[in-house]
């Protein structure tokens, strides 16, 4: 298979996924050469981890094939076929959850949500939900979008994003996945990886009465979930995270998830109340209750204007 030939799903259509069909084990080449046409270790490790998870593999290569949108999605990031093999949201998921993960993801996605708006979200380059005009000057966005390209989707095939409007750093990037249930778990919440982030952040922060991007993002996410009508929101913990190497002084997921009155599950995850809790403005010192009402303005503002465009 060339740089540029068409990947074709199609002939995954009446394949039998057998470490022992020489069907198969060309399938497996070619898949790993329209990954890696020029890496050929890349390639190579692709080959040779399709054929150690060949169940998983190959059953994940049959649902690309019979989803319209993976098909289309696919063509726009190939690495889209070997997820499977990388971890998927937490460090101890063994391939066959990472499988599991993955359908699920993609089959209530598309369950949930209207072809119109996954479509804009996953294929197009991201779907609007929010725009938060600060002065005629400057403004900022809140976006829902595909999440599988940065970190390899390993947080999450889906993402929010606080963006400056006209620049693409995020300042915020909420990464998750739905599950069986329609619920949402999220993998990753990550702040702008350019080196002044904490300044640029810092001015965001300041331009929305101190409202913070990773906060903003988050009343979107409560939004999504209302809108689908997810029963609840699980985070990952600090011990479980899949970047958990990287992880800095500055930030914690533990003492973020703890700060909207989490609660950890039998399997260390936290799970998030289904909605915000917001202070009463009579618990806030009278000297700071103006900005809380500016904060608490933005959020609702958030809130109605992702509904309204989940809505359609």
């Amino acid at each position: 298979m060339t740089v540029n030939s068409p990947f074709t799903p199609d002939r995954f259509h009446n394949l039998r996924f057998s470490v022992f069909n020489p069907r198969f084990l060309w399938l497996l080449k070619d898949i790993a050469l329209f990954c890696h046409p020029i890496e050929r270790k890349r390639s190579t490790r692709l080959f040779f981890r399709s054929l150690y998870w060949a169940k998983y593999s190959g059953q994940w290569f049959h649902k690309i094939s019979n989803s319209e949108l993976l098909q289309e999605l696919v063509k726009q990031d190939i690495n889209l076929a070997e997820k499977l093999h990388r971890n998927i949201l937490r460090m101890d998921n063994p391939r066959g959850k990472c499988f599991q993960i993955l359908t699920e993801h993609y089959s209530n996605a598309e369950r949930l949500l209207t072809p119109k708006l996954i479509e804009q979200a996953l294929l197009n380059g991201g779907l609007l939900l929010c725009q938060i005009e600060i002065t005629p000057e400057l403004s900022y966005c809140i976006k829902l979008a595909y999440g599988g390209r940065k970190s390899n989707g390993k947080e999450g095939e889906l993402a929010i994003l606080v963006q400056e409007s006209g620049k693409n750093d995020d300042l915020a990037r909420l990464s998750f996945m739905l599950n069986s249930k329609g619920d949402i778990y999220i993998g990753g919440l990550q702040a702008s990886p350019t080196p002044n982030a904490r300044e640029i952040i810092a001015q965001a922060s300041k331009a929305c009465s101190g409202l913070s991007p990773k906060r903003m993002a988050m009343e979107a996410l409560f939004s999504l979930a209302k809108q689908i009508g997810s029963k609840a929101i699980l985070a990952v913990p600090d011990e479980q995270h899949i970047s958990r190497k990287k992880v800095t002084k500055y930030f914690s997921y533990n003492d973020y998830w703890s700060e909207f009155n989490a609660v950890r599950n039998e399997y260390g995850d936290y799970v998030l109340p289904i909605s915000p809790i917001h202070k009463d403005l009579t618990c806030v010192p009278t000297k700071r209750r103006a900005k809380y009402r500016r904060q608490r303005d933005l959020l609702d503002a958030i809130s109605r204007d992702t509904l309204h465009v989940l809505r359609g």
